[in-house]
């Protein structure tokens, strides 16, 4: 079983069908291209040398201690 999920329009009982069952899932394929341009800023950001929350801190409980940008 294979469930295709559209973001933003995900019923609980899907999540639930997919938590108790172990059913795979996979992003409807009309998203991919916001899912790609999204990774893309991610790690444009990620290789900056600004420290941004949940993107290239060490902790989320201590913005300050950001990992370097790698080269």
């Amino acid at each position: 079983m294979s469930l295709t999920l559209h973001p933003g329009a995900v019923p609980l009982a899907t999540f639930e069908t997919l938590y108790w069952t172990g059913a795979a899932a996979k992003i409807d394929a009309s998203f991919h291209p916001g899912v790609e341009k999204a990774a893309a800023r991610i790690a444009e950001i990620a290789g900056g040398d600004a420290p941004v929350y949940g993107i290239n801190t060490a902790s989320a409980n201590s913005p300050a201690s950001a990992s370097p940008p790698k080269t």
